[in-house]
């Protein structure tokens, strides 16, 4: 049910991962960015401790590939307060269309290099997406610098990450929606916000299974249930939609609004009840929160 409004540009992300642990700074910078028009963007700059006492100076820049941008900073008491820079996409060159926000990728002037993890490389296929979302405070590593891409994601986990994506406010409610999900773990407050807003829904009677791995079927019919996809297409022969599955329809829209592409491994090598792992979900994510294709 889309029963809410969701503000899908214009984010500031400024937590973390539940189960992941911070390894980089303790008090990091990340971006909140909003679109003045079809081709102009405002990046601003803001720390993720709000009481601390330095400023944040955005010194500098440039592109870094065809939907990358690098901004530079220099963050100390001493520094002048331009937190916020407004970039015309197009003179960058940057290949996307007028409503597609690009990625953004924060460089500290002090050591002119940016924050990677050491496990997502520049040649890896996700890393945009990974820094992207890093960058706007809605993901981290665990400890010794490290994303684990490639490991799976559990349903628990991808609500996580999917509320702080889109800075979703979380309900507090006391009462116990799903039997395996008790008063004191971690993800309550997100598996029941989402679930009475008709957007998760249990695998069994009363249940919810946290701890299992998600599926890109199931992750499909999250996305459905949030958004309504505009300007899509209207195909329905992609590969495995033949076949007799529950979330056909949920994927076909994610298809159909470019969200996912048939040429992604994650579909095109695998069924819809492939196990998706946590680059994999940072990249479908980050697809939509980039993007202005939905009912906001």
């Amino acid at each position: 049910m889309k029963r809410f409004k969701i503000l899908v540009c214009g984010l500031l992300l400024a937590l973390v991962f539940q189960f992941n642990i911070a390894s980089a700074e303790t008090n990091r910078v990340v971006y909140q960015i909003t679109q003045d028009s079809k081709s102009f963007i405002k990046v601003t700059l803001s720390f993720t401790e709000i009481n601390s006492t330095d400023k944040i100076q955005v010194t500098s820049y440039k592109k870094y590939n065809d939907n990358t941008i690098i901004i530079t900073y220099m963050a100390s008491k001493e520094a002048e307060l331009f937190d916020n820079i407004t970039i015309n996409k197009a003179e960058l060159g940057l290949k996307l269309s007028n409503d597609i926000l690009p990625n953004i990728i924060l460089k500290n002037d002090s050591n002119q290099k940016f924050y990677s993890f050491l496990d997502v490389g520049e040649q890896y296929l996700y890393q945009g997406s990974i820094l992207n979302l890093y960058n706007r405070g809605a993901v981290n590593g665990y400890p010794d610098d490290i994303f684990k891409p490639e490991q799976e994601i559990s349903r628990e986990e991808f609500c996580q990450l999917f509320v702080k994506s889109i800075n979703l406010k979380l309900s507090d409610i006391d009462v116990n929606i799903f039997t395996d999900v008790e008063n004191n773990r971690w993800s309550k407050n997100v598996i029941n916000t989402l679930s009475i807003k008709g957007i998760l829904k249990g695998k069994e009677i009363g249940k919810f299974n946290p701890t299992d791995n998600i599926t890109l079927a199931e992750v499909s019919a999250i996305l459905d249930r949030t958004y309504t996809f505009l300007n899509i297409l209207n195909r329905n022969d992609y590969k495995h939609i033949k076949t007799e599955h529950w979330a056909n329809g949920y994927i076909t829209k994610l298809l159909n609004a470019n969200i996912i592409n048939e040429d992604d491994d994650f579909y095109k090598n695998y069924t819809l009840d492939r196990k998706v792992t946590r680059a994999e979900s940072v990249y479908i994510i980050n697809k939509v929160v980039n993007g202005y294709k939905t009912d906001k």
